[in-house]
C-alpha cells in the first residue's frame, strides 16, 4: 500500500536506545540502537518535515509532518539518541514519569527483571496467580486494566525484596533533574507520576499521577514544556472518561496512543487532539510505516 505523505502524519514513539541491552532488562524491552534510529530518522526527514509533536495538536495542521517522542525518561536516550537528533537536526519530546526522580525503579522494568531472571512462576505463585486461569502472558497479566496497577506494583517489589532482589543498582531511567537538559532539539512531556494503567486506578488517583508530574515538569526552570499528555500504554483501554476530563481541567490540548496508526485528519475529543503513535520495529521505516496502513 503505498503512503501519501501528503496526507499522513506519524508520530514514533521510541523507548530505550542502546548500542547493547543490559542483561537485566532482555525480555520484552523495546529497544532501538542508535545506527537504527539514525537509519529510520534519516529516511523520515526525507518524506516529511520534521516537528515537535505539539504541532500535531493543531486543528488546522497541515499533512505531511511527523513527530519523534521517547517515552519513560530512559537515560540512553540523552546518551545515546540525542547525538542522532543533533547530527539530523530533528526536535523530540521526551515523557517522563516523575516517580523515577524519587529513585524508584520504574515498575516495568521490575517486571522485565522477574521475566529475564526466571522468576515468573515464583511471582505467579506469590500473587496467587495460576497461569491455567488467564490466557495472557505475565507481562501481559500485569499491565491489563483489570489489575489495579498501583497495587500490583506494590505486590512485586514486596516479592522482590522478599527474595532479595535489590534493583537500586538497575534504574535505567532518569533519576536525576540534571538529566532534564535545556537543549533547543527536546521538550518534556507528562507520562503520569508512575506509569500505571490509568483506568485501573480511581478518578482520584489518576488526577494524583498526572498532577504530580505536571507539577514537577512546572517546577524545572529552562525547559520546554509539551501540552501533550502521553497515555501510559497507549491503547484505548488505558485510559478513561476521568482521565479526558482530568487532562482538560488541567490544560493539556492533546493525548498520545500507542496504536501502531499513522494521522490523516485531526482526531479528537472536544478541543482535546487525539494524536497517535506507533513503535517502530525493524531496520526498514519504510515497511514500518506501510504495516501501519494494514
Amino acid at each position: 500500500m503505498n503512503l501519501d505523505h501528503s496526507i499522513y502524519s506519524p508520530v514514533c514513539v521510541y523507548h530505550a536506545c542502546f548500542p547493547r541491552i543490559p542483561p537485566d532488562l532482555d525480555r520484552h524491552l523495546h529497544n532501538t540502537a542508535p545506527t537504527t534510529l539514525h537509519d529510520h530518522l534519516s529516511y523520515l526527514k526525507k518524506q516529511f518535515r520534521m516537528v515537535a509533536v505539539d504541532e500535531l495538536a493543531e486543528p488546522h495542521r497541515a499533512g505531511g509532518i511527523a513527530a519523534i517522542t521517547f517515552d519513560d525518561g530512559y537515560k540512553s536516550v540523552i546518551t545515546h539518541a540525542l547525538p542522532v537528533l543533533m547530527d539530523l537536526d530533528i526536535p523530540c519530546t521526551l515523557y517522563i514519569n516523575s516517580s523515577s526522580f524519587d529513585q524508584r525503579v520504574f515498575w516495568r522494568d521490575k517486571i522485565r527483571y522477574i521475566v529475564s531472571h526466571g522468576l515468573v512462576e515464583a511471582c505467579e505463585e506469590f500473587l496467587q496467580r495460576s497461569t491455567n486461569t488467564h490466557d495472557m502472558s505475565f507481562y501481559r497479566y500485569t499491565k491489563h486494566p483489570t489489575n489495579n496497577s498501583r497495587r500490583m506494583d506494590e505486590q512485586i517489589s514486596i516479592f522482590l525484596e522478599n527474595h532479595g532482589h535489590d534493583l537500586q543498582t538497575s534504574r535505567h531511567c532518569f533519576d536525576d533533574v540534571r538529566y532534564l537538559l535545556d537543549h533547543p532539539l527536546i521538550s518534556y512531556g507528562n507520562h503520569s507520576h508512575s506509569h500505571y494503567v490509568l483506568s485501573s486506578l480511581s478518578a482520584e488517583d489518576q488526577y494524583q499521577e498526572i498532577h504530580r508530574t505536571r507539577q514537577f515538569l512546572a517546577g524545572i526552570p529552562d525547559i520546554r514544556i509539551s501540552s501533550v499528555f502521553a497515555v501510559p500504554f497507549g491503547d484505548l483501554r488505558d485510559y478513561d472518561h476521568h482521565t479526558v476530563t482530568i487532562l482538560k481541567e488541567l490544560g493539556y490540548r492533546g493525548l498520545l496512543l500507542s496504536r501502531q496508526r499513522l494521522n490523516g485528519n485531526w482526531a479528537g475529543d472536544g478541543d482535546l487532539a487525539i494524536i497517535e503513535r506507533f513503535m517502530p520495529r525493524g531496520p526498514d521505516m519504510a515497511k514500518v510505516l506501510a504495516g501501519c496502513l494494514g
